[in-house]
């Protein structure tokens, strides 16, 4: 594994995960492929486009938002991060909880950079079967 490029995805995932928390959708835009995909938390894929038109609408958004990388592995021009996030918001079925949620993030390095091409997050089984209960 080349642990420099990996660093550089882990940081490119932190500046990532920052944007989002501080809704700054000039900054996601430049981290996100043209073409990046989503299957998000409410169980609906969405496109960047769309994503980035709830977030400058205010309809999207977090509280707190921390990310742990617990797996890195790098394919060519393609790099998979995997681990657990854990997201705060005032809106939702979760107002004001702290809910953790699994996500596996896709990198991939195109036009000299590397760019988010597609996301998945879901909630941690195991807030599932608490908040069930």
């Amino acid at each position: 594994m080349d642990r420099e490029t990996i660093y550089e995805v882990r940081q490119c995932d932190a500046r990532e995960a920052d944007a989002f928390l501080a809704r700054d959708v000039a900054a996601l835009a430049t981290l996100w492929h043209p073409s990046f995909i989503v299957n998000a938390p409410n169980s609906m894929v969405m496109t960047g486009a769309d994503t980035l038109a709830l977030i400058a609408s205010g309809k999207l958004y977090h509280l707190r938002l921390t990310r742990s990388v617990e797996t890195a592995r790098l394919f060519g021009d393609t790099a998979l991060l995997m681990g657990e996030e854990s997201v705060e918001d005032d809106w939702g079925p979760f107002a004001g909880q702290l809910v953790r949620r699994r996500f596996t993030n896709i990198w991939r390095m195109a036009g000299g950079q590397w760019l988010l091409v597609a996301r998945h997050a879901n909630l941690h089984p195991g807030d599932i079967a608490a908040r069930a209960a």
